[in-house]
């Protein structure tokens, strides 16, 4: 059951008060009421609060008339209904009004009309103020509008809010009911200005409502401006209202010629300058992006630029985390052109926020280096080659060691030597060669070391490399020793950090003529900001010191001022070009770290190379122990393999150890010879062997030439230059580096047989 409804009954009468309270009681009984005999108890009852609804009698002792309406109006907040013993319609319109909800005339009052009255009265009550909430709340979003809200009707304007009085400069008292084209509108559009509000208020549904409209408004100065309204049509009891919501466009034109200014100026820019939002989709792009990266302005507003430019969107994601984490980022980036070449930038990205602090884009500046980095690769290129002829003496000095015992082997064969005595000349002859191999390998690898990708670089590894290096090209009186911290790391190109080492540890062989101990250490340091202060050039953080000292010399302080500089050297004409220490400070600084040296003339000197050490201790991985060679016990079935090399001694070698062990072989001389061989032998042959540098048809051409007659045929390659060749070449199942052993071969050709 709904709560009762409470009464404020404010009779004088107490036998008329006694029937009011009967008839309500009888109703439904959902009435409590409270008796009030004059105004001054009504209006301490109505500041008590909890009151529904007032029966108010409008002759009291201490009131009379509308008076008493008035001051119980104001304390009730609740509805009044008038109970009068006069039928008076001047009276009943006057006190409606002044707000009361019903006029009563007591003789005309049954229980049944002042029940359904008073329920009547509290619905109302409560509809208007609804309404009035609603019209206050509509009236505060017109007052605090940002925008100018002005309303019209056929007899002129109705609505003027104070952002209308400012952005116009004209009271609202001085325009309400006015024709609005007269103020605010220039004398030339007026005309039709009135015409067409004329049709829309004459049009149900005029498409103007449904546009934004820019056009030109007047204020109260006589100066015009741009502005942008929108227009809806509502119904009044007056007829029908236009509203015009107004924006004022100076500010937005005035920011947009200075944008087109500022566009202007950054197409003049030499840099590729381009915007994208937080979806990574180009915002702006400039004139010389479009030069560098050859896609037009139209081909990449709107597109990601993850998926455009970037050919491995790892690196793209690694450096948005750091962009989004520190608020910037920098650094190399290969990137995709137009035409499918990659370039070479050097990217600045910096994070753009809003107004309120969120990041709301990325403003990306980019430097084409890719001529740049193509220079400096031949530089390194041409500095390698320096450390190659450096290295030369003491390379044929221990090839020469190397290869006298293969030939005093072979005469000693020639004499039918007894069983025990020819394992002792063979084992000697295969040391011998491998140790030679092995030599070879590794000039032929720092020669042609191509610079990669940064990576991780195992530092213990590097230093274990740089020591054999220095082993086996160094004279025998230098004794190198290596102390290397495990498991540290660093990012960066091995094959510079190699040319790094080997400069050094040639500069070091050169201060010991009469010879000493090259010492290689490595480990792991922090740099305190203490410690960074006193260098520029040195971030704090954890680095990876690597020393290179020496027992020698010594560096003189002259030199020691002048020693980094390009081209400076203190070597005798024709022993350097100063180009290894300019070209290792370049290499270093380039990962991120720094350079020292420590010298004292007769004692010796140690250079310090400083790197960033990565987060994660990496775990080198195991080097391979050497093994005794095991014995040959792979043999074929009979398959035919066709063996392929231009090399006549190791094609008759391969092709004797092959029949040896089970296999059929068709031998040929060159690319030509095996395409002919092959394609008389097509569905005989099982695996096809062949070297990858022969003249005329290389091992490329011939695997693919191959492959067409048969693409199910094996392939597997050798080649004494490294597996580059082979890898690009599809098809090929094992690869075999020169020199290989017998049992290699045996392996991979019976691996191919069986796969």
């Amino acid at each position: 059951m709904a709560d009762a409804v409470h009464v404020l009954l404010v009779e004088d009468n107490a036998e008329y008060s006694a029937y009011i309270i009967d008839a309500l009681s009888v109703s439904d009984g959902s009435f409590r009421i409270t008796p009030a005999g004059s105004l001054r108890d009504a209006l301490a009852h109505l500041a008590k609060g909890g009151i529904d609804v007032v029966l108010l009698d409008l002759s009291l002792p201490d009131s009379e008339g509308l008076e008493a309406l008035h001051r119980v109006h104001r304390a009730a907040g609740a509805p009044v209904v008038i109970l009068s013993g006069l039928s008076d319609h001047k009276l009943a319109v006057a006190a409606v009004q002044a707000g009361a909800q019903d006029y009563l005339v007591k003789s005309e009052i049954g229980a049944g009309v002042i029940s359904r009255v008073i329920r009547y009265a509290i619905e109302r009550h409560a509809a208007e103020m609804r309404l009035r909430e609603r019209d206050a709340h509509y009236q505060s979003i017109v007052e605090s509008s940002f925008d100018a809200v002005v309303s019209m009707d056929g007899s002129g304007v109705t609505e003027f809010n104070p952002k209308a009085e400012t952005m116009f400069g004209r009271r609202r008292a001085e325009v309400m009911g006015k024709d609005l084209a007269d103020l605010i509108v220039p004398e030339r559009m007026r005309a039709a200005h009135r015409e067409g509000v004329r049709r829309h208020l004459a049009n149900p549904d005029t498409p103007i409502t449904r546009q934004r409209l820019e056009l030109i408004g007047l204020r109260a100065d006589g100066s015009e401006f741009p502005l942008e309204l929108t227009l809806s049509k509502q119904s009044s009891a007056r007829g029908p209202v236009v509203t015009a919501f107004i924006r004022d466009l100076s500010e937005r034109n005035r920011a947009l010629s200075r944008i087109a200014e500022q566009a202007s100026l950054l197409d003049q820019a030499r840099d590729a300058i381009l915007v994208r939002n937080l979806e990574h989709r180009v915002t702006f792009y400039n004139r010389s992006a479009h030069l560098l990266y050859g896609w037009s302005e139209n081909d990449v507003i709107g597109q990601s630029v993850r998926e455009r430019f970037f050919p491995d969107p790892a690196v793209f994601d690694e450096a948005m985390r750091i962009l989004l984490q520190q608020g910037g980022w920098q650094g190399e980036l290969s990137v995709a052109g137009r035409d499918g070449t990659t370039l070479t930038v050097e990217s600045r990205w910096t994070l753009v926020r809003d107004v309120a602090g969120a990041p709301s884009a990325v403003l990306v500046i980019e430097t084409d280096i890719t001529e740049r980095k193509e220079l400096e690769r031949r530089f390194l290129r041409a500095q390698r080659m320096e450390s190659i002829g450096t290295l030369a003496g003491g390379i044929a000095h221990d090839l020469n060691n190397t290869l006298a015992p293969v030939l005093m082997s072979i005469e000693l064969l020639k004499d039918n030597p007894t069983d025990t005595e020819r394992d002792q000349i063979l084992n000697t002859v295969e040391a011998s060669a491998r140790r030679g191999a092995e030599m070879v390998r590794q000039v032929l690898s720092f020669a042609r070391g191509v610079e990669g990708d940064r990576a991780a670089v195992d530092v213990a590894r590097l230093l274990k490399e740089v020591e054999k290096f220095a082993n086996d090209t160094f004279m025998k009186n230098i004794l190198v020793r290596t102390t290397v911290e495990e498991g540290v790391s660093v990012l960066g190109d091995a094959t510079q950090l190699q040319q790094v080492m080997i400069n050094l540890c040639v500069n070091a062989r050169d201060a010991m003529p009469q010879g000493g101990i090259l010492t290689l250490s490595a480990g792991t340091e922090a740099i305190v900001q203490r410690q960074a202060d006193l260098d520029p050039a040195v971030t704090p953080g954890d680095y990876v010191v690597i020393r290179v000292t020496d027992t020698g010399t010594g560096i003189p302080p002259p030199v020691l001022d002048r020693m980094f500089e390009p081209f400076f050297t203190s070597k005798a004409t024709g022993k350097g070009t100063g180009l290894g220490l300019s070209t290792s400070l370049a290499i270093v600084k380039s990962h991120g770290g720094f350079m020292r040296v420590e010298s004292t003339v007769g004692r010796g000197t140690t250079f310090i190379v400083c790197l960033p050490a990565l987060a994660e201790r990496s775990t080198p991985a195991a080097t391979p122990a050497a093994t005794p060679a095991r014995r040959m016990t792979d043999r074929g079935a009979g398959e035919l393999v066709l063996m392929v090399d231009d090399e006549d001694a190791i094609l008759r070698m391969t092709t004797l150890v092959l029949e040896s062990f089970g296999y059929r072989v068709l031998a040929a001389a060159s690319g030509d010879e095996a395409v002919r061989l092959f394609t008389q032998h097509r569905s005989e042959i099982k695996v096809l062997f062949t070297d990858m540098t022969m003249p005329g048809m290389d091992g490329a051409a011939l695997i693919r030439t191959v492959r067409e007659i048969n693409p199910g045929v094996r392939v597997v390659a050798a080649s004494g230059l490294g597996a580059q060749q082979a890898a690009q070449v599809p098809g090929v199942m094992r690869f075999l580096a020169k020199p290989y052993t017998a049992d290699s071969v045996l392996k991979a050709i019976t691996d191919a047989v069986r796969a």
